[in-house]
This record gives C-alpha cells, sequence and structure tokens, in this order.
C-alpha cells in the first residue's frame, strides 16, 4: 500500500461514540463513527518525503506551539493523503509499562 500510495496506516472501526469537547468542558459536536477510526501504529510512508514533512513540522511547532500526534497528521499537512487499510485489534499499541501486562 505505501508503494502505490506513499502513506498508509492501519485503522480499527470504533466502538465507541466519539464526542468532541468544548473548552468550556461541555459536548461541542457529537461525531459518527461510521467515518471515524483509531490509527495503529506501524504507519508507512515514503522515507524522503516524511523526513521534508517532520522538518516543517518541528518549524511549524516550534514557531506556533502547534503539536502534532502522529507521523499521519505530518504526512496529511505537508504531503497529501494517506490511505488506509483495515487494522487488527490484537495490534495492540505499546506506549506505557502498563501496556504489557
Amino acid at each position: 500500500m505505501v508503494q502505490k500510495h506513499k502513506a498508509a496506516l492501519p485503522l480499527l472501526p470504533l466502538l465507541e461514540t466519539p464526542k468532541e469537547i468544548g473548552e468550556d468542558g461541555f459536548v461541542k459536536r457529537h461525531l459518527r463513527r461510521a467515518n471515524i477510526g483509531a490509527a495503529q501504529t506501524p504507519q508507512g510512508f515514503a522515507f524522503p518525503e516524511i523526513l521534508r514533512a517532520h522538518e516543517k513540522a518541528a518549524e511549524r511547532e516550534l514557531r506556533e506551539k502547534f503539536e502534532y500526534t502522529d507521523d499521519a497528521e505530518v504526512w496529511g499537512e505537508f504531503c497529501g493523503p494517506v490511505a488506509v487499510v483495515k487494522g487488527v485489534p490484537e495490534n495492540r499499541k505499546i506506549t506505557f509499562p502498563e501496556d504489557l501486562i
């Protein structure tokens, strides 16, 4: 998929209904899960392009105090669309030590 599109990530359908919360702490929008999913890793990208995109992202983060949450967001901002493949629930993200339990 990456060879064809230069950017791809696995995506899981959401089981819960997502809500966007406003700055006041109240639900701002009730989002439809049909077109929303949870991105998994690993995400794949053409290396020269993602490297340049991260350089641009780092400049923006310093200049505007902006924070990107993953490589796909960086790619989407500076390179273009990211293709999606079906995710696998068993592909659990390991970020914290308790994720290994």
